[in-house]
C-alpha cells in the first residue's frame, strides 16, 4: 500500500523521468519550467506549479516544424538546454538546435506561457555568422541591456561567452567573450545569470553529466566580470559520496529563483540509479531550498547535498505532493495528447486518429526500422515510473513483412520490442531484444484473434512482456519473455546517451503497400 502524502515534505524527483536541463521563471504566483527534448517532437515541453512539488503540462515551446526542423538529428541531437525568462509580459525561451541549417542558437516568444509561440529568432555573431556552443541563456539587466551568453571556447579552453545583443535582430552587438572558465571542473557550461542585491551571480553546472556532475557560481559587481568564485563551489554535488540502488546521483544545471514569498530554491537535473551506478530513466528534475550566508552566497540543502526527501517551508510548508498518475487514451480527440512525442519530424499521413469508429490511432508502416536513424513511425511516451505496466489493445492483419507493436525504446541500438509480424500466412507476436551489436528474437506466438493486447511490466531492474487475446469463450495469456533495465541504461551504450526511456507503439514495413495497425487503446499505470 502507498504512504499517504505528508505535507510539507518534497520528495525528489518533483517532476520524475526525462526531463533534464530544466530552467524555471515565475509570474507571481505562478511557476513555468522548460525542458531539453533533443531529438524528439514536439520540443521543449512547458510544465506549470502554483506550489513547486505538483507539476502538470500545459503545453511545448516547438510545436511546428517551423521551429523545430530535425531532419538530421542524431541520437542525442537536437534540442539542448533552453532558458525561460520573462521581461515586459513577454516570455522568452531561447535554446540551441544543434542539427539545424538555419543557424544553433534561436529564441522564441508569446506573451502568454500557453502559446502559441513565435517563429524563431536565430542569434548571430556582429557578422551575420552562426554561434557555436550549446546551453544558451538571455539575462534583461536593469539599463535595458539584454546579455546572451553560451558555452564558448579561447585560447584557456572552455568557459562561458556573453555578449550584449539585439533582441529583435538576434544579432550580437559585440564579440562574444569568455566571462568565466568555472573552477577547473570539466564542461563548465549551463549558464544562467542574475542581478541579487548589487551583485552579478553567474552559475553554471560542471563535471559533465555524470556522477561528477555539479553547480558552482562566481560573481562581479559588473556584469562582463572579473568574477569571483564562491569559496564553497562546488554550492550543489552528490560527488559519488553515497550510491546505491535507487540513489540520486549527477545532479546539476541548476537555475536559481526567488518564490513569491521570498524564500529561495534551485531547481536542476539528476538522475536516480536502478542497478548500482546504472540509470536508464534518464536526467530528472529535482528541487532543493536556498539560503545566503553572512557573505551574500548561496547555500543549498544546507549541506551543498540534494536529499531525496526535503522539507518544505514558507508559503509552501502546507503542499502536499500528490503521486504522478498515469493515463489512458482511446485516441478519440482531434489532436493527440501532450504525453506523446514523436521521433523527430513525423510523416502525418502514416498517423491517423479516430481511425475505427470515432476512435483509434492507426499506423501504417515504412522501411524506417527502429534500429535506424531518421523518424519511424513511432509515437512514444516517457518511463516515469521504475515500478509501472502498460497496456495496448490492437488490431493488425499484417502481410508478409509487416511489423507493428510495442516497444521499450531509448536509442536505436537500445531498445526491446512486442513485435507482431505475418510468417507463412499466420499472425504472430515474439519479443525481439536488441542492445549494442546483439540481436535476439524469442519464441513466436500465433495469435488466432484479430483483436489483442500486448503488456509490459516493469520494475526497477526488469521489464516483463506479455500478449493476451481471446480464444473460445475465453482469454488466453503468453509470457514473451523478460528484459534487463541495465541493458538500456545510459551506462551500458557506447556512446552517451542525453535521454531516457520511451513506451512507444510502432509500425515498419519492407512492403510497397503495407497493413495498417489499429491501436484502440493505450494506458500506463503506475504501481
Amino acid at each position: 500500500m502507498n504512504k499517504k502524502p505528508e505535507a510539507g515534505i518534497i520528495k525528489n524527483p518533483v517532476i520524475p523521468g526525462f526531463y533534464s536541463d530544466p530552467s524555471l521563471c515565475r509570474d507571481g504566483e505562478d511557476y513555468y519550467a522548460v525542458f531539453s527534448s533533443f531529438e524528439f517532437f514536439p520540443g521543449v515541453p512547458v510544465f506549470h506549479s502554483r506550489d513547486l512539488v505538483n507539476w502538470r503540462q500545459i503545453t511545448y515551446c516547438l510545436s511546428r516544424r517551423s521551429q523545430l526542423e530535425l531532419k538530421d538529428a542524431v541520437t542525442s541531437d537536437g534540442i539542448y538546454a533552453p532558458t525561460l525568462r520573462r521581461h515586459s509580459g513577454t516570455w522568452y525561451m531561447i535554446t540551441s538546435n544543434r542539427c539545424s541549417k538555419e543557424g544553433n542558437h534561436f529564441y522564441v516568444s508569446s506573451p502568454s506561457m500557453s502559446g502559441p509561440f513565435s517563429g524563431p529568432v536565430w542569434i548571430t555573431n556582429p557578422d551575420g555568422s552562426s554561434i557555436d556552443g550549446v546551453d544558451p541563456s538571455l539575462f534583461f539587466d536593469e539599463d535595458g541591456q539584454v546579455y546572451f551568453s553560451c558555452v564558448a571556447w579561447d585560447e584557456h579552453g572552455q568557459g562561458i561567452g556573453q555578449a550584449r545583443v539585439d533582441l529583435q535582430s538576434g544579432r550580437l552587438l559585440e564579440p562574444l567573450h569568455i566571462v568565466w572558465h568555472g573552477t577547473g571542473g570539466t564542461f563548465p557550461e549551463g549558464p544562467h545569470t542574475y542581478r541579487i542585491n548589487g551583485w552579478y551571480y553567474l552559475m553554471i553546472a560542471e563535471g559533465g553529466t555524470e556522477y561528477g556532475h555539479k553547480v558552482s557560481i562566481a560573481r562581479s559587481r559588473k556584469i562582463d566580470g572579473p568574477y569571483e568564485s564562491c569559496p564553497r563551489n562546488p554550492i550543489l554535488t552528490q560527488n559519488y559520496q553515497y550510491v546505491q540502488s535507487g540513489c540520486i546521483q549527477g545532479v546539476g544545471h541548476g537555475d536559481l529563483f526567488e518564490a513569491h514569498d521570498g524564500t529561495w530554491w534551485i531547481i536542476v537535473h539528476g538522475f536516480r540509479t536502478s542497478l548500482g551506478k546504472l540509470h536508464h530513466l534518464g536526467r530528472e528534475t529535482m528541487l532543493a531550498p536556498v539560503s545566503w550566508d553572512a557573505d551574500g552566497w548561496p547555500v543549498v540543502s544546507e549541506n551543498g547535498w540534494l536529499d531525496e526527501t526535503i522539507p518544505l517551508h514558507g508559503a509552501f510548508s502546507e503542499a502536499v505532493q500528490e503521486p504522478v498518475p498515469g493515463f489512458r487514451d482511446d485516441f478519440s480527440d482531434s489532436s493527440l495528447s501532450l504525453n506523446w512525442n514523436f521521433l523527430r519530424n513525423p510523416d502525418l499521413r502514416r498517423y491517423h486518429l479516430q481511425a475505427s469508429r470515432g476512435k483509434g490511432l492507426a499506423l501504417t508502416g515504412t522501411a524506417r526500422f527502429l534500429d535506424q536513424e531518421g523518424s519511424p513511425v513511432w509515437l512514444g511516451t516517457r518511463q516515469r515510473h521504475f515500478d509501472c505496466q502498460v497496456h495496448v489493445n490492437m488490431s493488425f492483419s499484417p502481410g508478409e513483412g509487416d511489423e507493428a507493436g510495442l516497444t521499450v525504446y531509448q536509442t536505436p541500438e537500445h531498445h526491446y520490442d512486442i513485435a507482431v509480424t505475418s510468417e507463412n500466412g499466420k499472425r504472430v507476436c515474439f519479443l525481439r531484444k536488441t542492445v549494442g551489436d546483439i540481436h535476439w528474437e524469442g519464441a513466436r506466438i500465433y495469435i488466432p484473434a484479430e483483436e489483442f493486447m500486448l503488456h509490459i511490466r516493469a520494475s526497477r531492474t526488469e521489464y516483463e512482456f506479455s500478449v493476451s487475446f481471446s480464444e473460445g469463450d475465453g482469454m488466453e495469456a503468453a509470457s514473451l519473455g523478460s528484459g534487463r533495465t541495465q541493458l538500456l541504461s545510459t551506462e551500458a551504450m557506447q556512446y552517451q546517451n542525453f535521454t531516457g526511456t520511451y513506451f512507444a507503439v510502432y509500425a515498419q514495413s519492407a512492403s510497397e503497400q503495407p497493413a495498417p495497425a489499429l491501436f484502440s487503446s493505450f494506458e500506463y499505470c503506475p504501481e
